[in-house]
């Protein structure tokens, strides 16, 4: 299993968990909808091309920005600890994206 997949089982179970976690589903199914789609890229199921923008940076920086106003909103120290892993996979997706790192 390589890192990119393991990061996108990561957020995908990390948004399920807040998903069943919060009153409001609108963000964290926001969040599931994102990661799924980015764990079936990796897996191969699915490919999406957008021409003139890289998926991969759309999908990191939207799955970040769900992060974070999941992490304002959230209390409890396990749904505090989903939405961080939701923002940090979001935040390595995007700075692959972006090619600053591996």
């Amino acid at each position: 299993m390589s890192l990119s997949l393991a990061l996108a089982v990561l957020a995908v179970a990390a948004s399920l968990f807040l998903l069943f976690q919060f009153n409001d589903r609108l963000l964290p199914g926001i969040a599931v909808a994102i990661s799924a789609v980015e764990l079936l890229m990796r897996l191969n199921v699915l490919r999406l091309d957008l021409r003139g923008l890289s998926l991969a940076l759309v999908l990191g920086a939207a799955l970040c920005v769900v992060g974070v106003v999941m992490y304002a909103r959230v209390n409890g120290k396990t749904a505090v600890t989903a939405a961080t892993a939701v923002v940090l996979v979001g935040a390595v997706q995007l700075l692959g994206a972006l090619r600053l790192v591996g």
